[in-house]
């Protein structure tokens, strides 16, 4: 009978909180605390109410927290990815309220008390933005390269498949090609990125400035699924040449993050852009190296 009640209350705490992340997604909230705070928060409040003996409630939490991950990364894609970058902080928020429950009943307190801190601490929690600058993020990538290179060596078309990051090969959409040429202002780039959920989808850039050793370009339009995650503001590419033959190339992109709580998001984008923007010069310039 006790197996058969720990399923029960399994089975209904992932049915709410599957019937709660639909509700987060239908409102546009998949990229707020309401989705990485709250939802976490529900599922532990859910085990505190529904698990009697405190020794069961974490393993209860993480094991109902890991099915309904699992079940959500099935129909997710790409989605997957925030899956797995977004888990610590989905088994972290959980786990603290749990040990709060803990710390929080007492002999001389009733649960409907410790009930209702948790429920205070799960909404306030879920629908405030730690503040950590998310907007207007810069990133620039710096590498050598032993000859003189040219602003005009960028009207090429690399493939950017090719030494592809491997931190991009565990399940972000996979850049396709690039079109458009010309390097005047207005010149349109369009860089095609295959997702396995939306299908293809296309980051449009237009030529902004340029100069003799430097081109900047704003995005137009962007429907890929990475448009989810962070608006692109603005990519620099400057050359500066040294004496011997050589050229420093500095990548510098501009983008805003779009997932909350961004004091989380923000380092995990921060890191991803720095490596793009390295594969973006290598891709390119293929003998670039780093500066020593």
């Amino acid at each position: 009978m006790k197996s058969k009640n720990k399923l029960l209350a399994t089975i209904l705490i992932l049915t709410i909180c599957s019937i709660a992340y639909r509700l987060i997604v239908l409102g546009n909230y998949s990229r707020t605390s309401l989705m990485f705070v709250g939802l976490p928060a529900l599922c532990a409040f859910l085990v505190v109410k529904y698990t009697k003996k405190p020794t069961y409630k974490n393993k209860a939490f993480f094991y109902s927290m890991t099915l309904f991950l699992l079940c959500a990364s099935i129909i997710l894609g790409e989605g997957t990815v925030c899956i797995l970058f977004a888990s610590p902080i989905f088994y972290g928020i959980g786990g603290i309220i749990v040990w709060l429950d803990k710390i929080i009943v007492k002999k001389d307190q009733t649960r409907k008390f410790s009930f209702s801190g948790i429920i205070v601490l799960m909404l306030v929690s879920s629908m405030i933005d730690y503040s950590v600058p998310s907007q207007g993020i810069v990133i620039e990538e710096e590498l050598v390269i032993d000859e003189v290179v040219h602003i005009s060596d960028l009207n090429q078309q690399p493939n950017f498949k090719k030494n592809l990051p491997s931190f991009f090969e565990i399940g972000f959409p996979m850049p396709q090609g690039i079109n458009g040429e010309g390097l005047n202002k207005g010149d349109l780039r369009k860089i095609d990125f295959l997702s396995s959920t939306k299908g293809l989808g296309t980051l449009e850039l237009m030529v902004k400035d340029k100069t003799g050793q430097m081109i900047v370009f704003e995005p137009v339009s962007d429907n890929t699924h990475v448009g989810s995650w962070l608006r692109w503001k603005e990519a620099k590419v400057e050359l500066q040449y040294f004496e011997g033959g050589k050229t420093l190339i500095k990548w510098t992109s501009k983008f805003d993050c779009r997932l909350s709580p961004s004091w989380y998001f923000v380092p995990i984008e921060r890191y991803a852009v720095g490596l793009m923007n390295e594969h973006l010069i290598k891709s390119y310039f293929p003998e670039a190296k780093p500066l020593k």
